[in-house]
């Protein structure tokens, strides 16, 4: 059952990402440009990524400027989408797709609709495919204008035992932690705090991700998606203050 979270009308989410990964198996990944003229809808740009592998003779390479002959090996490793502003983009390798939105977030209602049209428009290249993760990724931002007591703001820091173990003053830290929430589910979770032109910028960064090997299913997807995000949710409110909630409403 989902749990009512609070509405946040400012959500401080500055990157959604979500991420399939799955076994390619006898595909290629040129079949997912079958599908390319309904993507463009909503990702009218796309990239290529190429890599090279360059032999070049074993002789050895005269100095100064010399003409020489070698063989090259050069492939298209993925694919990338992107939206008109560029604040949104699908990246599409040989074991994996990537969802990744930096625009305005609009709540979890359109993020999740977002990767169903997504996952529906690809879904006949993936129908075969065995999907190995599904996982998602929300990059919270807060601008403080004072961070002299981090516990006013959040329920998780690092801290020192006595008061002259650092002897200058902190200019930036973090920390990470993974989170083991059954078998096949875990979280990786890293705060960060810096400053910026006199304000505090603290990310609270929050992957959630869970090992499978079944069959593509969009059905199965969307119930994994809501099981990671009440997961992710269990771990924002639960490390975040009043004050940083009121800061977001």
């Amino acid at each position: 059952m989902t749990t009512n979270w609070p509405k946040l009308s400012k959500p401080p989410v500055d990157v959604a990402l979500f991420q399939l990964k799955y076994n390619l198996g006898e595909s290629e990944l040129k079949d997912f440009l079958n599908v390319e003229s309904n993507l463009k809808g909503i990702f009218p740009k796309r990239a290529n990524n190429v890599t090279a592998n360059i032999d070049l003779p074993s002789s050895p390479i005269p100095l100064g400027v010399s003409k020489i002959t070698g063989t090259s090996n050069a492939k298209v490793t993925s694919y990338t989408f992107y939206s008109v502003n560029q604040k949104s983009k699908l990246t599409i390798t040989e074991n994996s797709i990537t969802y990744v939105c930096e625009d305005n977030y609009k709540g979890w209602d359109v993020f999740e609709s977002n990767i169903e049209t997504v996952l529906t428009i690809l879904s006949p290249v993936l129908s075969n495919y065995v999907i190995t993760r599904v996982s998602i990724r929300f990059i919270n931002k807060f601008t403080l204008d004072n961070f002299d007591d981090p516990e006013k703001f959040f329920k998780t820091m690092i801290s020192t035992t006595e008061e002259a173990v650092l002897p200058y003053s902190v200019k930036k830290y973090g920390f990470r932690i993974m989170l083991d929430v059954d078998e096949n589910t875990y979280s990786i979770v890293n705060q960060n705090v810096d400053t910026a032109s006199e304000k505090y910028i603290y990310l609270f960064d929050i992957d959630v991700l869970n090992r499978t090997n079944s069959i593509f299913d969009i059905d199965l997807i969307k119930n994994t998606l809501s099981m990671l995000r009440e997961i992710k949710n269990k771990i924002f409110f639960g490390n975040i203050t009043n004050d940083i909630i009121e800061l977001c409403r």
